[in-house]
């Protein structure tokens, strides 16, 4: 990240999590409701401003057994994981999530997994623990969006019984 970059998307107030975010100029608009889980406030930020830029609300929470909490309370369409966090790590809040520890309508959330850690190992790792899509950090938002879209179309899927 650029100091630049940096300097603005700590500077621009965030949408909260009760308000709809504002898609840039050319940026699709999802309307989904995302449940941030990062440790870390710079990179939670981010993801914050790109999400609300993709038309999305946000509730972040700092790590994987505040997200098992919280999804005890609210019911987001899609949870962004960091699989490196304190108290407990984004793998073990997601096999806690798919085993119902939080709810069994949150079972089946869709957890698409942040992570630095761009092995392939890591990555079939985390899909065979549960999570749904992976994404290596710094997130960007083509990426994100592509994450977005293929969210929306397994729910299409589902909801049409393919």
């Amino acid at each position: 990240i650029h100091h630049d970059m940096l300097l603005r998307l700590l500077t621009t107030p965030a949408n909260p999590p009760t308000s709809a975010g504002r898609p840039g100029p050319g940026t699709e608009r999802f309307d989904l409701c995302v449940l941030i889980v990062e440790d870390n406030a710079v990179n939670q930020r981010l993801i914050q401003q790109l999400v609300s830029n993709l038309g999305c609300t946000w509730i972040a929470v700092a790590n994987g057994r505040a997200a098992v909490e919280e999804l005890r309370r609210t019911a987001p369409d899609v949870v962004l994981m960091d699989l490196h966090m304190p108290e407990l790590d984004g793998l073990a809040a997601t096999m806690k999530i798919r085993a119902g520890e939080s709810g069994e309508g949150m079972r089946d959330v869709w957890i698409v997994a942040l992570t630095a850690d761009a092995r392939e190992e890591q990555r079939a790792h985390t899909l065979a623990v549960g999570a749904n899509d992976y994404l290596t950090k710094p997130v960007r938002m083509p990426e994100l969006t592509e994450a977005l879209r293929r969210f929306v179309q397994a729910r299409r899927n589902r909801a049409s019984g393919r």
